[in-house]
């Protein structure tokens, strides 16, 4: 089953200097800016919640990203490494590309 991340456009980041992506945290709890602790959703779960967002709240499927499930940390797996924390440039072109093409997807559901 493919596992989605959902990117959330309508806040900023306030710690790696407004450029990161935030996305919503596991279980709807907050947001991160850290792609490693990220939550974990569903394509039905993710629709529901990009539903009626105008585009705020954005699913991205992990092979968009190129990362698996195995990439992200649990509580049980927390980061130990804080070399390795993976942010997601907003700036990006690419990024932005990837994100506007998955709203106009979200927005016709």
């Amino acid at each position: 089953m493919k596992k989605y991340v959902i990117a959330c456009m309508r806040h900023r980041d306030m710690y790696f200097g407004g450029d990161s992506v935030l996305f919503w945290g596991p279980d709807s709890s907050g947001y991160t800016a850290v792609l490693q602790t990220a939550g974990l959703y569903s394509e039905e779960k993710a629709s529901e919640i990009a539903k009626g967002t105008h585009g705020d709240e954005v699913p991205i499927e992990l092979s968009q990203l190129g990362v698996t499930e195995d990439f992200f940390c649990s509580a049980e797996t927390e980061i130990k490494d804080l070399s390795k924390l993976t942010l997601v440039n907003g700036r990006n072109e690419s990024i932005r590309k990837l994100i506007n093409q998955q709203r106009a997807k979200y927005a016709q559901c």
